[in-house]
């Protein structure tokens, strides 16, 4: 029985072990982001030179449009040796006066395989600083994990056991009809990184695997993302892709 018991604990931390290879980097590019956010509260309509803070008088441009004006934050660089990964990360950030959303913030991000490069977006109501940063912690380990998913899967950082070639027909066909929206939570890379995200962040919460996912789509439908009766089938597709990634518990 002894050897039943040791045999399940090496299997159970070989898997932390491969899932856990990243939360050092990810930990660190959280860590750094929040004090960037706090230090960028300043009161001022520019920090360090980017405009920071938009009032109702402002045309509040979109995260593409300041990505593609460099109009963002240094986060930083970042390498380790456990991981593999090197990365460049840049906080894309909106203080916005007069939101148009009804939430305290709201976050994203985007990735950058060939530059290695993570955009993190947010656009935060000012009203809710600093009590929302609690809040945004678990969150933006979401998304930091998710975008590093998506790095290991092609370009410079891609591992040969996670590559996923472009899907960016599908994509396209995706982004241009309202109605088909639901489908980029089956896409096979989005997949991976949407368990690996969400992992991220039901362990920073403390919470079951499953909760965390259940109400991400949960929100999703709410927002009219994804429809009611495709929730389930989403969530199936996801349930059986996480038993066959080492390291995940299963949904």
């Amino acid at each position: 029985m002894s050897n039943i018991k040791s045999f399940a604990s090496f299997i159970n931390e070989s898997m932390l072990v491969m899932e856990g290879r990243y939360d050092s980097l990810v930990g660190q590019i959280v860590s750094d982001t929040i004090n960037l956010i706090k230090k960028s509260n300043n009161g001022e309509e520019t920090y360090e030179g980017v405009k920071v803070r938009y009032t109702s008088k402002d045309d509040v441009p979109s995260f593409f449009e300041l990505i593609e004006d460099e109009i963002y934050l240094p986060v930083g660089e970042y390498t380790t040796e456990r991981s593999g990964i090197e990365v460049i990360v840049k906080l894309v950030i909106v203080r916005d006066e007069s939101p148009v959303y009804p939430d305290a913030y709201i976050i994203s991000g985007d990735a950058d395989d060939e530059s290695a490069t993570i955009y993190l977006e947010i656009s935060i109501n000012p009203e809710f600083e600093p009590q929302c940063y609690s809040d945004i912690t678990p969150d933006l380990r979401d998304i930091v994990r998710h975008e590093i998913e998506h790095l290991t899967q092609r370009g410079w950082n891609e591992k040969p056991n996670k590559f996923i070639k472009h899907n960016m027909v599908v994509r396209k066909r995706i982004e241009s009809d309202p109605n088909l929206r639901y489908r980029y939570y089956q896409l096979k890379d989005e997949v991976d990184a949407n368990l690996h995200g969400l992992y991220a962040k039901a362990k920073t919460m403390k919470r079951p695997f499953s909760e965390v996912a259940i109400e991400f789509l949960d929100r999703q439908a709410r927002k009219g993302i994804i429809p009611e009766n495709k929730k389930r089938e989403i969530y199936n597709i996801w349930k059986k892709r996480a038993a066959l990634i080492k390291g995940l518990p299963p949904l």
